[in-house]
């Protein structure tokens, strides 16, 4: 039974971080990665994330944005410069590959006012490329779907043994961004999440009481911040669940985790 329940357990990990890949692997026009970087970004255990990944998101900047303006019906996606007023709302399309360079790409759903625009003002479903830098150094608001992976290193059992845990938890996550960086600083994540725990258990072996790490199933929803782009925090409740015969005391019960400074997420 035990093995059956292992392998049932390493097939939702490898089916959970199969998924967050394949996502990955949806731009076509990124770089190849060798083998060997990807032994050694496993080898980091740096799982994947969105953060550079727009597509479907909408987003405004703050101030003024100078773009390049891409006309979509020439062969050579012929680039001119292009302004998006503030506050402006732009959709994200993917990336794009014009000559060597290759940018996030959005298409322009709402124009507010003209600011300093000028004549170069961008129009309703024009597209455009905003440089990965330029986001970086003046973050827009953001909205859109997001997904990762979390770790979880320790818990606080609300029922049960009513007890912190150093128990781990390790699996992927789907939810809702609402990134306000550009305008208060604050981003958070609303999230769901499903993966594998490792779990210590109470045993009686041979009348001699030890404790053994047994895999389970952990699953539950959560809500991640970070503070400027740099300082994390947020909570997470869960439950973890192992095989009915290991006589878990916490088994399928709610525990609590609480993240300031060190981040669950990747």
């Amino acid at each position: 039974m035990r093995s059956g329940t292992n392998a049932f357990i390493t097939s939702i990990l490898f089916m959970h971080f199969s998924v967050l890949a394949s996502a990955q692997g949806t731009d076509t026009n990124a770089p190849a990665v060798t083998s060997a970087e990807n032994n050694a970004t496993h080898a980091g255990a740096a799982p994947i994330n969105d953060k550079t990944n727009y597509l479907g998101d909408r987003i405004k900047f703050q101030t003024d944005m100078f773009v390049q303006k891409v006309d979509m019906t020439s062969a050579d996606k012929h680039l001119s410069d292009a302004c998006v007023p503030a506050f402006s709302t732009l959709r994200g399309i993917g990336t794009l590959k014009v000559g060597a360079d290759i940018s996030p790409a959005f298409i322009v759903t709402k124009v507010i006012g003209s600011g300093a625009c000028g004549d170069k003002k961008v129009r309703e479903n024009d597209v455009v490329l905003v440089k990965q830098e330029d986001v970086n150094s003046t973050p827009p608001d953001r909205y859109g779907l997001t997904y990762g992976a979390l770790l979880v290193p320790f818990k606080y059992h609300l029922n049960g043994s009513k007890s912190f845990t150093g128990s781990s938890s390790v699996g992927g996550y789907i939810g809702f961004r609402q990134d306000r960086s550009g305008n208060t600083g604050l981003a958070l994540e609303y999230i769901g999440f499903l993966g594998a725990a490792t779990v210590p258990v109470a045993q009686n072996v041979n009348g001699q009481s030890t404790t053994q790490n047994m895999s389970g199933v952990t699953y539950g929803i959560g809500i991640l911040g970070t503070v400027k782009g740099s300082f994390h925090m947020g909570v997470v409740f869960g439950a973890d669940r192992v095989n009915a015969s290991a006589h878990y005391e916490d088994n399928g019960k709610p525990w609590l985790a609480v993240e300031i400074g060190y981040a669950f997420s990747n």
